[in-house]
């Protein structure tokens, strides 16, 4: 008997630390920060090849409410209020255009990105009832989704 109570709490525990990982509101700035840099990086790294180097460090937004704008589909439009991160990672190797970055926003509630800018005019949205990031993640992008190479540097920028 002491042994079922002691699995049944071990998995209570296991279960909350399994959902605090994704839940940003609760979770300490030091380990939010870690998630959101990671999740980023894993975002842009999905649809690009090697794009931001690992010295590069994003900048973290406070925490955002969400309404609808011009740059998001209707579909999202539904989320009005939600709240989200906007993590952003700057390109400042030499020769970069001034204004290179690419940009995750990522809801606070389940911690999962549902935008991605490319540096360019290039927006990927993810739709949990069509397309969620998490089977982007699982099964990698569609062959006829070639991934993204962003020309980042340019003679117009060289110094």
């Amino acid at each position: 008997m002491k042994s079922l109570i002691s699995f049944i709490v071990a998995s209570f525990l296991f279960l909350g630390l399994s959902a605090q990982k994704t839940d940003l509101k609760k979770m300490p700035l030091a380990d939010k920060t870690s998630y959101l840099t990671d999740l980023g990086r894993q975002a842009i790294d999905l649809f690009t090849e090697d794009m931001i180097g690992d010295d590069v460090a994003p900048v973290i937004s406070k925490r955002l409410t969400f309404k609808k704008e011009k740059r998001f589909p209707e579909e999202l439009h539904k989320n009005k209020g939600r709240k989200y991160y906007e993590v952003v990672f700057h390109d400042k190797s030499k020769g970069a255009h001034p204004q290179a970055k690419f940009t995750v926003l990522v809801w606070e509630d389940d911690g999962q990105p549902f935008w991605v800018n490319l540096g360019s005019s290039m927006n990927i949205f993810f739709l949990e009832e069509r397309h969620p990031y998490s089977e982007y993640v699982k099964n990698g992008l569609p062959d006829y989704w070639p991934k993204y190479h962003y020309e980042s540097h340019s003679d117009d920028y060289l110094e």
